[in-house]
């Protein structure tokens, strides 16, 4: 029997359609060369995948039932099961061009992107599965209704891309929502360095603290000595673009 209340607390609805499964897997690749992160295994349906192919897998699981069910299901095969709350969990321990895959609890996704933005860990790249309305929010433009600080922030770093929309029916709990499969790859040149990254969150969130002004208003305080009469001032938040969130952001350096 499903225990739903604890299943809602953990943001846990478990994939059991095999096709949606498969496709997620082959979007992932297999590469066992590659070390490998996931991010709240549940039942281990995309860890399936993986189990026998890769040479350095970890996963990181709230849930200690779900932790005794993958021990008595994969036995002695090389897993690294990790019973931790992944919001309290250090990836800069992680290892260079690890893979760092999962089906996200919806509400703490934001939290999850924005602790790997702030880490110091180098992944190859990050799969996930998300809310479509989020997945929209890290793949907008400037102008797009959808372009919000976590544009900003995680397409600074990243190249993000949603691969494809995930039904309800696939899952064994439908949630209310479409669900969406997406992919962020490390930018070769980062348009804001890693370690300026703290700095540049708080400042993305000043200039967002009130979406319906322009960035005049929103950044008068932190900007005393700025040139207000450029044009970009005249802008509200949402319709900057990263280079010129870049040029802002240099000025309070």
């Amino acid at each position: 029997m499903i225990d739903r209340k604890k299943r809602k607390k953990f943001g846990q609805n478990y994939l059991i359609d095999p096709v949606t499964i498969h496709k997620i897997i082959k979007s992932i690749g297999v590469d066992n060369q590659l070390p490998y992160l996931e991010i709240g295994p549940g039942h281990g349906a995309i860890t399936d995948g993986f189990i026998e192919l890769a040479n350095d897998y970890s996963a990181v699981e709230i849930d200690h039932e779900n932790i005794e069910f993958l021990l008595k299901k994969y036995g002695d095969q090389q897993i690294n099961l990790i019973s931790q709350d992944i919001l309290s969990f250090n990836f800069e321990g992680l290892p260079e061009n690890v893979k760092i895959i999962g089906n996200l609890p919806y509400n703490i996704a934001s939290q999850i992107i924005i602790k790997i933005l702030a880490s110091k860990v180098n992944p190859k790249d990050l799969h996930f599965m998300v809310q479509k309305e989020f997945a929209d929010r890290l793949c907008a433009k400037p102008g797009d209704k959808s372009w919000s600080k976590i544009s900003i922030k995680s397409q600074v770093i990243f190249f993000n891309e949603s691969l494809f929309e995930i039904d309800p029916s696939a899952f064994d709990i439908k949630p209310k929502v479409t669900s969406s499969f997406i992919r962020m790859t490390p930018l070769k040149n980062p348009i804001v360095k890693k370690a300026d990254f703290h700095s540049f969150s708080k400042f993305i969130d000043v200039c967002f603290q009130s979406k319906r002004k322009s960035l005049k208003n929103n950044l008068k305080d932190l900007l005393i000595d700025a040139d207000f009469s450029l044009e970009h001032f005249k802008k509200r938040p949402e319709e900057i673009t990263l280079d010129q969130y870049k040029e802002l952001f240099k000025m309070i350096k």
